[in-house]
């Protein structure tokens, strides 16, 4: 269950930007007491290489192949588990599912022993519109959730995600609402953040997935059991849509401004599945009240001692990350790349 003393963690999904995350985050405890390896289907690649740099132990397997995936969790003290939803090769109707491929590492986990599992989840957008709507990236994540939640690990913890700020660096994203913050409008040469009606009161969860998210993870493995079955957010900040263009203003000193689109089909469509799911979201979210966790209320204040928890393992101060902060950094990486 160690290696020279330490608490084995295996992430699945570790070159991932969730999984790299928590890797940095738990790599970075000022005592060292864990042990990370990352399970990975190619141990070659470039981002595997970076993760090997930081001192993570690599392990090859797919994530179908339930006996692979059993031997590269053995002697592991916890597990954090992440499948990619938006993985397109998991969405066919004839072949296997980001269900299905959840519930085989959950089960590989259980089998190798595991006590202590975090697994990143997502909301019922089925059963928050009362089966109105469906959002496969989100369903097959809940439902892999409830089946792990009976599996009877030591601790099972699954994980809501905010909205990341890195999406900012994503150009699908980007280009669905205007090209905020990097490319202005071309006819009047403003930079202009249109989204839809959020809903409720218009104030939407963030966190950076990069600064943040792994700290949260971090602080669960610190005191599993008690978070076992807690159902964790991991908000760093919340705010409109106009305080979130403001942040970037402050931030940078460039003058942007928000506009509200008449309604969620105001999104183009642009023949991709993602422009479809993102038109749902802002449907969804209005429907709900603006509750980007659907059935669940915001409420950072699990992730805020979560992060403060991690921060002190790692002997450092400091809080979230806010947009003013990330974009900031945003902003200068930016400047030298150009």
């Amino acid at each position: 269950m160690t290696i020279q003393g330490k608490k084995t963690i295996t992430v699945f999904g570790g070159t991932g930007n969730q999984g790299s995350s928590v890797v940095r985050s738990l790599l970075a405890h000022k005592d060292r007491i864990f042990h990370v390896r990352v399970i990975t289907r190619d141990t070659k690649s470039e981002k595997s290489q970076v993760i090997a740099s930081l001192g993570a132990e690599l392990v090859q397997a797919e994530g179908l192949n339930s006996v692979q995936v059993a031997s590269a969790f053995a002697d592991s003290w916890g597990a954090f588990i992440n499948t990619n939803s938006d993985d397109e090769s998991l969405k066919s109707l004839d072949g296997p599912s980001d269900y299905d491929l959840a519930v085989s590492v959950i089960d590989a986990a259980k089998e190798a022993g595991v006590k202590h599992v975090v697994f990143s989840s997502g909301p019922s957008i089925t059963n928050a519109t009362n089966g109105r709507m469906h959002i496969e990236g989100f369903e097959t994540k809940y439902y892999a959730e409830q089946y792990g939640r009976k599996k009877g690990f030591a601790s099972f913890t699954p994980l809501l995600c905010a909205s990341f700020m890195e999406c900012f660096f994503y150009d699908p994203f980007v280009d669905a609402f205007g090209g905020f913050p990097w490319i202005p409008d071309p006819t009047t040469s403003e930079l202009v953040f249109r989204t839809p009606s959020y809903g409720g009161k218009g104030d939407m969860p963030w966190i950076s997935c990069e600064n943040d998210l792994g700290d949260v993870v971090h602080g669960i493995f610190l005191d599993p059991n008690t978070y076992n079955q807690v159902l964790v957010q991991a908000t760093g900040q919340q705010l409109t849509m106009r305080e979130l263009v403001a942040s970037y203003t402050q931030a940078t000193g460039i003058p942007a401004r928000y506009e509200e689109l008449p309604s969620w089909s105001s999104i183009k469509l642009n023949g991709t599945r993602c422009r479809v799911e993102t038109r749902l979201m802002f449907w969804y979210m209005k429907d709900c009240g603006g509750r980007w966790f659907a059935e669940h209320e915001s409420d950072m204040s699990t992730s805020v001692v979560l992060k403060k928890v991690a921060m002190a393992a790692r002997g450092q101060e400091g809080s979230f990350s806010t947009f003013t902060s990330w974009f900031k950094q945003a902003h200068a990486l930016k400047a030298q790349s150009a």
